[in-house]
């Protein structure tokens, strides 16, 4: 009995330890993992008094699992590839870094090879153009393919794997989140593809409004280059006032159509319905994109079809005619279409050395004439002055065929004349002189006066002549380090100052809450796990999301519009201060400036300020927000560790200045090396019927040199390109 009460007694006591095991396991769990064999002190490991509770247990009862150890570290079997897991994330993403690196650098290297071959046609096609087709109010204007159509053409190019990439993305997220969520995936697909669609007919709707815009700016542009090319009458007659009014209304009509196109844009990112669309303005300006290169491409097609300069329309090479006949007309019949005929019944010989002058009424068909003659329809411009006709007509070109257009009465009574043809409704009278003297000496008398000054300024010439020598066109100034300060300033004061800034500030900041609500919700409703589906929840979720989605992407509309509004403000403020301050601008300065360069400012820097700017305004606050709101999170998260955030951005901003200054520097000059290309372009447009006067070896020449010129140009996009990747 007393050893029977000892041992009951002794149960008795371990009773409560053996029953507590059982019922509170999870604290007895604890415990026991608190003294785990990974997590040991170092005198409990020495000592191994982390044992001592499962010992103690085994000695009471059958251990079970429960009993034993938490694995934790390294020892787990899902931490057991953790290492590996983890540098094989690490070498996807360097390979991602390299690989996609190369992917744009080998985008660009196609975009250039584009972008030349785009402007290599065009410069042919105008070589070959009839000159009928630049009467025609509807041809596309050359400068604006140029410059517009052709950096829409570029940007685009550099974004044409989206084409595929996005719907890969949207159809994956879809199939993940069916995983998640099941059938209600299925729903949100539909309601995507839904929206998709009316975002189609929305970008039709933009695409139509961008074809007015390029029309528009096809007809800025010919006003800008009409007004700019006789800016010397102009200021001579003080027109300055007159002929701004004249530009203004064309850019008003630009603007307003402008401003229809940043309406549909942000439409068409409503639209899109994609949270993750909605997130990030650098789609919006994806489908602007793909929207303006399709237009510019129609625009191209349009110009490479017009009608071009048949060769055929004169015979260079006749044997038939005799080796003294340099220029024959027999019973011609001349019109710029079969239609309507100019000249008719032509009858026309010129000798070798004959001087041939053409007169007649205004518009009897005396440049018709001559288009004839070089096989082409054409009205040639410029004017015809005694003093020429006796320097050059006759003493220059003195045994040369000449064939003179004029209407000055001494020149076509002078007695140098081989040939008179007059010109009348259409029909020639050809008469011919016999004439005895050589035609040098037959110069027309020069004034008293000019001779009077010629002696004057005879020792003035002399002493002139190494200056007068040297080259009236400058080369086209760039600044130099950094852009300044006073730039951003007045772009900053034409979107509006301070005032702008601040609400662009605030619709941010609600963006980004309202995204990472989104965010945070969806995490919660994908986290939850009750073992049966309940609608009730699944509406309700469904609810909130929507509303949080709705938030974020009336925020990006409300973004969107706002830069676009005050971005065009400040483009219509930037071009009128611009046109001020060029028809301002003195004589000189037009002298040592080509139109090129002017054409370049209006065209390509302008449509930037229309249209690029503003989205890079908004992809540059979308970014800015993105960037501050992960580093917040990763301070957050990793703790003190986050003092380490402040040495990485110092280093990033070393790299990035390293980076900034040679390729601010092969920009500039890029930029730079455009306009002798518009310059020539433009010469070459309005001579062409010249060029081609002079043979084919010429036209190939002109060509030789616009390869030459785009070669600087890209020689320049090359470097950029380098530094870039």
């Amino acid at each position: 009995m007393t050893m029977h009460s000892a041992l009951s007694r002794s149960t008795k006591i371990k009773q409560p330890r053996f029953l507590k095991l059982n019922d509170d396991v999870d604290e007895t769990k604890q415990k026991l993992h608190d003294a785990s064999p990974s997590t040991p002190g170092a005198a409990s490991f020495l000592s191994r008094l982390f044992v001592n509770p499962i010992m103690n247990t085994g000695n009471l009862r059958q251990l079970n699992f429960e009993d034993l150890w938490e694995l934790d570290g390294e020892i787990r079997s899902a931490a057991a590839l953790q290492d590996v897991w983890l540098g094989v994330f690490f070498a996807s993403r360097f390979v991602d870094a390299i690989l996609s690196t190369q992917m744009n650098y080998a985008l660009e290297l196609i975009a250039l090879r584009l972008t030349v071959t785009l402007k290599t046609l065009l410069f042919q096609k105008a070589m070959r153009r009839s000159l009928q087709t630049k009467n025609d109010p509807d041809a596309v204007d050359i400068s604006n393919l140029l410059t517009s159509d052709v950096n829409n053409v570029l940007w685009a190019a550099f974004q044409v794997n989206k084409l595929w990439i996005i719907p890969t993305q949207i159809v994956v997220a879809v199939w993940m989140l069916y995983v998640v969520i099941d059938l209600a995936a299925i729903a949100g697909l539909a309601v995507i593809a839904l929206l998709m669609l009316i975002s189609y007919f929305l970008a039709k709707l933009s695409g139509a409004a961008f074809v007015d815009v390029m029309k528009s700016k096809d007809d800025r542009l010919g006003v800008i280059k009409e007004v700019f090319n006789a800016v010397q009458i102009v200021k001579l007659n003080a027109w300055e006032g007159k002929f701004t009014e004249k530009i203004r209304p064309a850019r008003t009509i630009e603007l307003r159509l402008c401003s229809d196109i940043s309406i549909l844009v942000p439409s068409i990112l409503l639209s899109s319905g994609h949270r993750h669309w909605q997130s990030r303005p650098y789609h919006s300006q994806f489908i602007q994109m793909f929207i303006q290169a399709k237009i510019s491409i129609s625009r191209f097609a349009d110009y490479l079809l017009l009608d071009e300069f048949n060769p055929t329309n004169v015979t260079r090479d006749d044997p038939a005619q005799p080796d003294d006949v340099v220029m024959a007309i027999e019973d011609g019949t001349f019109g710029w279409t079969k239609e309507a005929a100019l000249l008719n019944h032509v009858n026309l010989t010129v000798k070798q050395g004959d001087l041939v002058i053409v007169h007649g009424s205004v518009g009897s068909g005396k440049s018709s004439l001559c288009s004839a003659l070089l096989g082409e329809m054409n009205k040639l411009a410029g004017n015809v002055f005694s003093q020429i006709f006796g320097d050059c007509i006759c003493n220059l070109l003195a045994d040369k065929t000449v064939v003179l257009v004029t209407h000055s009465a001494d020149i076509i009574a002078s007695e140098a004349a081989n040939v008179e043809v007059l010109v009348e409704s259409g029909k020639l009278k050809a008469t011919r002189h016999d004439v005895a003297l050589p035609r040098c000496s037959y110069t027309l008398p020069v004034s008293p006066r000019s001779v009077k000054d010629d002696a004057s300024h005879d020792g003035e010439s002399n002493a002139n002549k190494d200056k007068d020598a040297g080259r009236l066109i400058d080369d086209e100034e760039r600044e130099e380090g950094r852009v300044s300060k006073e730039v951003f300033s007045s772009y900053f004061d034409s979107l509006g100052g301070v005032k702008v800034c601040v609400f662009l500030f605030a619709v941010q900041t609600l963006w980004q809450v309202f995204q990472i609500g989104s965010d945070l919700w969806l995490s919660h409703w994908t986290g939850q796990k009750n073992g049966s589906y309940n609608p009730d929840d699944t509406v309700y979720n469904v609810k909130v999301y929507a509303w949080l989605g709705a938030g974020t992407a009336i925020m990006v509309l409300v973004r969107a519009a706002t830069v676009a509004v005050v971005g065009l403000r400040a483009s219509r403020q930037l071009f009128d201060n611009m046109t001020v301050s060029l028809l301002r601008a003195p004589h000189r300065f037009f002298d040592a400036n080509p139109i090129g360069r002017i054409v370049n400012r209006y065209g390509d820097d302008m449509s930037a300020v229309d249209f690029m700017i503003s989205f890079a305004f908004q992809e540059f606050l979308g970014l800015l927000f993105f960037a501050a709101c992960q580093l917040a999170t990763a301070v957050y998260m990793i703790n003190f560790l986050g003092a380490l955030v402040i040495p990485l951005v110092w280093i990033y901003m070393r790299i990035g200045n390293h980076y900034m200054a040679p390729s601010r520097e092969t920009a500039r000059l890029w930029k730079i090396s455009a306009s002798p290309i518009l310059s020539y372009v433009s010469q070459s447009g309005d001579g062409i019927a010249v060029v081609r006067a002079f043979g084919q070896e010429t036209v190939e020449r002109m060509e030789a040199e616009n390869f030459r010129r785009n070669d600087v140009n890209s020689k320049a996009w090359l470097a950029q390109m380098v530094f870039k990747h």
